[in-house]
């Protein structure tokens, strides 16, 4: 079944219509190329790998090696916080750590494919929990995301990383081949000003037109713009809304390969980790000794 299709309270041919819609979207409305690409995210879907040739660990179906998750969490502090206006789960992903960080990454033994191959399990746990939930809750299909992604604390470094670059690149890619129009809209908060007169005037130019339609700049004085589009009440305080992120340790969270879910850490040095089977949950701290 392709992404999207599987809904807990829209029927089947309600789904597959939802599906139909996003590659012919993704396609300019060419029927032919619509189809061809959806038996192509199918085909890759039951192989369970990567694409261009990056099978890091069998992405769909095993976890990442040893420790490698909880490592990249190190680095990217994201989850699901709520809903917007329309229903779509919002995504939340704090983003400097990360970019400014992604050559001590590799020091700590994560490779480019498994980076990728996380992004990828993410994506998995949207289409396997958050798109049914939010369609149950809607009564109707939803199959897209509303994202935030705050870059508080970008340095110009982190930028110029070659591996850092090459790491988004291959997420649009992956995104936009295999997931194609799940992204509804993109919220880029709390830039510097360095982004503003020199990163974005570059990328926009590059972005396709459909891409960039979606992509929305909201600066560090503007956060009640947030509200046309989220309520407060599924916004974290410092966004200007009513989420306590600077009071409580955590927000959000995703889901393990291993069934457990795993707090986003917003003022805290360790995950939450959370075991649904044995109704426990456990602090882990993510600090390097």
């Amino acid at each position: 079944m392709c992404p999207g299709a599987a809904v807990a309270s829209a029927s089947a041919g309600q789904a597959e219509e939802a599906t139909l819609c996003r590659f012919a979207l993704a396609n300019g409305g060419k029927a032919y190329k619509a189809a061809a690409h959806l038996q192509q995210v199918r085909a890759w879907r039951a192989s369970g790998g990567l694409a261009n040739g990056l099978d890091a660990d069998n992405a769909l179906r095993a976890h990442l090696p040893g420790n490698k998750a909880e490592v990249i969490r190190k680095y990217l502090n994201h989850g699901t916080i709520g809903y917007d206006r329309e229903g779509r789960p919002v995504y939340l992903e704090h983003a400097a750590a990360l970019a400014n960080g992604f050559r001590q990454l590799e020091r700590e033994g994560v490779t480019a494919a498994e980076m990728l191959a996380y992004r990828v399990q993410v994506m998995e746990y949207i289409y396997q929990r958050c798109f049914p939930l939010a369609s149950e809750r809607a009564s109707r299909p939803v199959d897209q995301l509303r994202v935030i992604v705050d870059l508080s604390g970008l340095r110009v470094k982190g930028l110029k990383s070659v591996s850092t670059m090459r790491h988004y690149r291959a997420v649009v890619q992956t995104y936009t081949r295999f997931y194609p129009e799940n992204l509804h809209s993109l919220h880029i908060v709390n830039a510097p000003q360095f982004f503003h007169t020199a990163v974005w005037p570059f990328l926009r130019v590059r972005l396709k037109a459909r891409l960039l339609r979606k992509v929305k700049l909201v600066r560090r004085h503007e956060h009640t713009r947030l509200h046309k589009y989220i309520s407060e009440g599924n916004l974290p305080k410092y966004l200007g809304g009513q989420l306590n992120c600077g009071e409580d340790k955590w927000i959000g969270g995703v889901l393990a390969a291993n069934g457990q879910v795993i707090g986003m850490p917003y003022n805290s040095n360790a995950v939450l980790v959370i075991d649904p089977d044995s109704n426990t949950a456990d602090a882990t701290s993510l600090v390097s000794a």
